[in-house]
């Protein structure tokens, strides 16, 4: 009889990486439960100090933060090294060897859409890797005020899988969001919850880091009195295919001077300062360098209850989300130097 992990084409070897001071208390405890549950793999830590030179070297160290350069670094390790890659917030449940059985390269999901970089896998000089190390320094030369997110996270693996598998060239396998990203990062209150078909969780310690000098965040705050309220709910898997609505919203809300656009999102009980942060970067991503207005981001409950002048909502829909795109042009809105009501 053939035993599946015997069929295992990358080396058993987990690779993590952390830049910048000490780590912390949970993320070592987050590292021991991968060597609990794969005893005879190698875990190695990967710190600035102990770097070998790189490809785009040049990208590494015009980085704003550790987090972009540990983006840069990781495409590089896999493809000298082969392995995988776990973020340091990525807790254990069980082997993953099962799932790697004649796998030459794996990625996962983090939501309907984008691959994930928070768990990469593939063996020495995987084709796929090489192509993400050659599309890097374009990526960030023409998107030079985006954010690290789409220049050399998430959204440079998808786009480039998405092109790879076009062009008939070797893709990762995709691990769906059940096995490895079991709760949304708008969902934190799940985050102690069990997951019995996961094999890992992404507890976000660090999703959607912005910038060395990010634009205005999204504030969680109180409810606040305002006449000036453009109100959009948003489920987080639909921001991808109706980011037209978020961004009709932000040229809406922008016409008006000390504008609030709320920011209501769908399912999670309330806002806390990650799901703000999380919000901001995508609103930053789609305002393409533009100052954003107030943005106020709320959970569902209180965001039901808010008096506005509009409200609309992400659909998965594109007539409804033509619709939107109407309601905010005819819902009276208060443009520059009219009265308010």
């Amino acid at each position: 009889m053939t035993i599946a992990t015997d069929r295992l084409l990358m080396p058993r070897v987990f690779h993590r990486v952390w830049f910048g001071g000490p780590m912390p208390e949970r993320e070592q405890a987050f590292g021991a439960t991968w060597q609990r549950h794969h005893p005879g793999w190698e875990m190695r830590l990967w710190r600035e100090d102990d770097l070998p030179p790189l490809v785009n070297q040049a990208a590494f160290d015009a980085a704003g933060s550790w987090a972009q350069k540990a983006d840069i670094f990781r495409y590089e390790l896999l493809l000298a090294h082969g392995g995988i890659y776990v973020d340091t917030d990525f807790e254990c449940f069980r082997s993953i060897e099962p799932l790697l059985a004649g796998v030459d390269a794996c990625t996962a999901r983090e939501d309907g859409f984008r691959a994930s970089i928070g768990l990469l896998g593939c063996v020495p000089g995987h084709p796929f890797f090489a192509a993400v190390v050659a599309a890097l320094a374009d990526s960030i030369a023409w998107r030079p005020d985006r954010p690290p997110n789409e220049q050399t996270g998430p959204e440079l693996l998808t786009r480039t899988l998405v092109e790879q598998d076009a062009l008939g060239h070797p893709v990762p396998a995709v691990f769906g969001p059940e096995l490895f990203y079991p709760y949304h990062w708008t969902e934190p209150h799940r985050a102690g919850q069990t997951f019995p078909d996961a094999y890992a969780a992404h507890h976000w310690a660090k999703s959607w880091q912005l910038p060395a000098t990010p634009a205005s965040p999204a504030e969680v705050v109180p409810v606040r009195r305002t006449a000036a309220r453009l109100v959009v709910t948003v489920d987080p898997d639909l921001v991808e295919s109706a980011a037209v609505v978020l961004s009709g919203a932000l040229e809406v809300a922008a016409t008006v001077p000390q504008a609030e656009l709320a920011i209501v999102v769908k399912g999670a009980p309330e806002a806390t300062p990650a799901v703000g942060n999380a919000i901001a970067g995508v609103l930053q991503q789609l305002a393409g360098g533009r100052d954003l207005p107030d943005v106020v981001v709320y959970g569902e409950p209180e965001g039901a209850a808010l008096p506005a002048l509009a409200r609309v909502e992400l659909s998965d829909s594109p007539a409804e989300n033509a619709r939107a795109l109407l309601a905010l042009a005819a819902a009276g809105w208060p443009r520059a130097g009219r009265p308010r009501q």
